[in-house]
């Protein structure tokens, strides 16, 4: 989120940590938004943003193999926050998906 829009959208992919480039190309609509606004992009709203990215794709990458899957998938979202004072996990979504492409809303223990 520091780096802006500018320096993210100039930025490779380093083969090492293909995960956070792939991270922050997802937020690149964000921070175009922000930047554009002139606006400090919060961290909350980020990540806010991120995990309704998240919640989205997955649910199409999750009913594009239903119909080749039999049993049930379960899918749990959420944003892991690594901080100075510990590592926190803010949860986004909890469904239980099957093959008839139904699903319903669980809560974790």
């Amino acid at each position: 989120v520091e780096a802006g829009y500018a320096g993210l959208q100039a930025k490779t992919m380093d083969p090492l940590d293909a995960q956070q480039f792939f991270v922050e190309r997802l937020m690149l609509p964000f921070l175009k938004k922000a930047d554009d606004g002139g606006e400090v992009p919060l961290i909350v709203r980020a990540t806010q943003f991120l995990m309704r990215r998240i919640d989205t794709d997955l649910r199409t990458i999750v009913d594009e193999l239903l119909p080749y899957f039999e049993g049930q998938i379960a899918c749990v979202t959420g944003v892991t926050i690594n901080t100075a004072s510990g590592n926190f996990f803010c949860p986004s979504t909890q469904a239980v998906r099957n093959d008839r492409a139904t699903g319903k809303t669980v809560t974790l223990a």
